[in-house]
């Protein structure tokens, strides 16, 4: 995965193209607004508009708190052609693998274990995140339940 992807994750500043032609008194209005008005919004993300553009700040312990429901996926941001997403799971997932490219796993909270078809399981700590190349089949688990927020292609 590049490298820089990987950084732009983490520094949870996210970039967004907006109107260019934006009127500029809006510059000096950047009060934060929650950007997800419908039933997958997440609290702790907020625009920040200035100089024609759209930052996007994501608060991850709020955006955290805010999910309430297991296995339901909600993005956060995208980066270029990547999605971040946040999830909470507890439980199996099935096995299966991803055609579009690697995924990346950082678990923000919780252990989260993956096993592999030959019974290999490894395990992610809070604060450790791990890649799973594209295409490799997986079986993501956690039996007393873990926070993620993954990285994938579009």
């Amino acid at each position: 995965m590049n490298r820089i992807l990987f950084i732009l994750m983490f520094s949870c500043v996210l970039f967004s193209c907006k109107n260019k032609e934006q009127n500029t008194s809006n510059i000096n209005n950047m009060a934060s607004e929650n950007i997800n008005n419908n039933e997958n919004a997440v609290e702790g993300i907020s625009n920040i508009s200035t100089q024609g553009i759209t930052i996007k700040k994501i608060n991850i312990e709020s955006a955290l708190a805010s999910i309430d429901e297991l296995w339901k996926l909600k993005e956060i941001g995208k980066v270029n052609n990547h999605i971040l997403k946040m999830v909470k799971l507890k439980g199996d997932f099935e096995m299966h693998k991803h055609d579009n490219g690697d995924k990346l796993f950082y678990v923000a909270e919780g252990t989260l274990f993956i096993e592999f078809p030959d019974k290999k399981i490894i395990e992610i700590k809070q604060g450790e995140c791990v890649i799973i190349p594209g295409n490799t089949e997986h079986k993501p688990f956690s039996p007393e339940g873990v926070s993620l927020m993954m990285f994938e292609r579009e």
